[in-house]
């Protein structure tokens, strides 16, 4: 360095040889444009939503809605800042809005409008860690339709898909606002009874089953008459989701074959 010349300007780092002078950085080093102009600048991530100018690499774009040409803030314009921060808020909330919307619909189940299996599943895991962290009681319903098959054979299948819509129906009316339904596949559906132990939820499972055979259901082709098999059992504080399940199917077929007429299917 000659003698008065500014030592920042003699500042290097061991991988960009980048010299520093005032708020301006300069690649001198082995990444420079001039050694290898075909990678410069580096190449971005383009399903992230900042854009670099090719000359500067400051970010001009951070969220969708923003000019990419606009010009480079003024930190002495507060209302231009104010305007900017508003502006970057509005778009936070535009993209959590939307995550929201589209994790709704990854987690529906699209005949029915209850919860599908991957949905009701991270409500089961939710429920296991509100037991494990604060002792919650919660307990799980398992309920498997009894003479579907009969359904789909004598009225068809679009007869049986209005059938699994109704019985939702009939799910969601006989439970509390707060306890999840949802359908796990086929004529298999679950419930998540919050603050419920297992002697209360083979009572609501009592009342279920009356409500699913109060009446025939109403299709097309005719009547449909559908019974339920349903397992109850309380989630505890070690339990895993399929340990849960495993546990419910169990109960699910021990109601199956008990003293309860069942319909075929």
């Amino acid at each position: 360095m000659a003698q008065g010349e500014d030592p920042a300007k003699h500042l290097r780092n061991s991988e960009g040889h980048a010299d520093v002078t005032g708020r301006e950085t300069v690649v001198t080093g082995p990444c420079s444009p001039a050694i290898f102009p075909q990678t410069w600048p580096p190449a971005m991530n383009t399903e992230r939503d900042t854009s670099y100018d090719a000359d500067s690499l400051t970010p001009v774009r951070l969220l969708e809605g923003m000019d990419a040409a606009e010009p480079p803030l003024d930190g002495d314009d507060p209302a231009l800042l104010r305007a900017t921060i508003a502006r970057l808020r509005a778009g936070i909330a535009s993209r959590d809005r939307r995550i929201l919307e589209l994790e709704a619909i990854a987690h529906a189940d699209e005949l029915t409008g209850l919860l599908n299996r991957r949905g009701f599943l991270q409500e089961l895991e939710r429920a296991i860690q509100l037991s494990r962290r604060y002792g919650m009681v919660t307990s799980l319903l398992y309920i498997d339709l009894d003479g579907f098959k009969t359904v789909n054979d004598q009225f068809g299948h679009s007869a049986g898909d209005a059938a699994l819509a109704k019985l939702a129906e009939r799910l969601t009316g006989a439970l509390r606002t707060s306890d999840i339904v949802g359908r796990l596949g086929g004529d298999e559906f679950a419930a998540l009874l919050w603050r419920s132990d297992e002697a209360r939820a083979r009572m609501t499972a009592e009342r279920l089953i009356r409500a699913i055979t109060a009446e025939p259901i109403a299709t097309r082709r005719g009547p449909a008459r559908l019974g339920a098999s349903i397992g109850a059992v309380e989630i505890g504080p070690d339990d895993t989701a399929a340990a849960v399940l495993a546990r419910a199917d169990k109960a699910m077929y021990a109601d199956k074959n008990s003293r309860r007429p069942r319909y075929e299917g």
